[in-house]
């Protein structure tokens, strides 16, 4: 009974002792293999003076030739490494110089697209000041023609308005008409429905002319009742009102036609003042007033 106790124990030691062993023999494995790596980290970390004075004390056995064996394939390793990482960073700068070049490329775009813009910005800005001034300028003209049409005709409304809608200048808007040199009467509402004069016999002159412009001007009225101005047309070109230009029917001057004339008698002659005038319509004491004007 106490033999096998032994024995039991005896067996145990004997398995201790092999673990210790195995145990120290692990523990100096590890111990070398730590040295040969802080060598190695010391080798990668230091310069040449530093790794020259660690080769010389290795020594020259075969523990010091197997060491070096150790270091040269542990530099390889950290060299393919090194240049695996490298290339992978030469990639990774050719990829970003890449994305710069095409972001640079984009910016130029967007910046010659933004001065598109501002230019195009600009150009609607003055269209639209040049249309505000064109909408004032028509409610202006719209205003003026709505109290055109909603009050009654006064004596100088008609000359007022051709001369504000005439092509004339500045400095002659502000004339007004002068009175006729044969007449104090101004008939501004004159129509064209008024009488037709009495024939006169052809060798009585109508007054002395003091106008030349004005003697030429009536002329074609002198020529005798039925003759009418060579190349007189009845469809006349003028302002709108609007400030552009329309066509539109002329009516034919009541005092150029006349009847034939009739040899009055004797005693029904009626003696005229040479200085008499029939009042003017207003469109022939406008033209009068241009002529007078063109004259002076």
């Amino acid at each position: 009974m106490l033999c096998a106790t032994l024995k039991k124990q005896m067996k145990f030691l004997e398995q201790q002792q092999d673990e210790t062993k195995q145990a120290r023999e692990e523990a100096r494995r590890l111990r070398s293999k730590m040295q040969t790596m802080e060598r190695i980290e010391l080798l990668l970390k230091s310069q040449r003076p530093e790794v020259e004075e660690m080769i010389r004390d290795m020594g020259a056995g075969q523990a010091a030739v197997e060491q070096l064996a150790v270091y040269c394939v542990s530099l390889k390793k950290e060299y393919e490494n090194l240049k695996e990482a490298r290339k992978a960073s030469g990639e990774l700068a050719d990829k970003l110089k890449k994305d710069l070049f095409s972001s640079k490329s984009k910016l130029q775009v967007v910046y010659a697209e933004l001065d598109q813009a501002k230019l195009e910005l600009r150009s609607a800005q003055k269209d639209l000041q040049g249309a505000d001034k064109e909408i004032a300028s028509l409610r202006k003209k719209l205003k003026m023609l709505q109290e055109t049409l909603s009050l009654p005709p006064g004596d100088s409304e008609a000359v007022n308005r051709l001369v504000l809608e005439s092509p004339a200048p500045v400095e002659m808007l502000s004339l007004k008409l002068r009175r006729p040199a044969f007449s104090d009467d101004i008939d501004l509402n004159a129509t064209f429905d008024v009488d037709t004069p009495p024939a006169r016999p052809p060798g009585l002159q109508r007054g002395p002319a003091k106008k030349l412009c004005l003697e030429k001007a009536r002329a074609p009225t002198q020529d005798g009742p039925g003759k009418l101005p060579k190349g007189s047309t009845q469809v006349r070109t003028g302002f709108d009102g609007l400030g552009g230009r329309t066509k539109f029917i002329q009516p034919t001057d009541t005092t150029l036609i006349r009847p034939l004339p009739v040899k009055p008698k004797a005693k029904a002659k009626a003696k005229q003042k040479v200085g008499a005038r029939t009042a003017l319509p207003p469109s022939q004491a406008l033209l009068w007033w241009a002529n007078n004007a063109n004259c002076s």
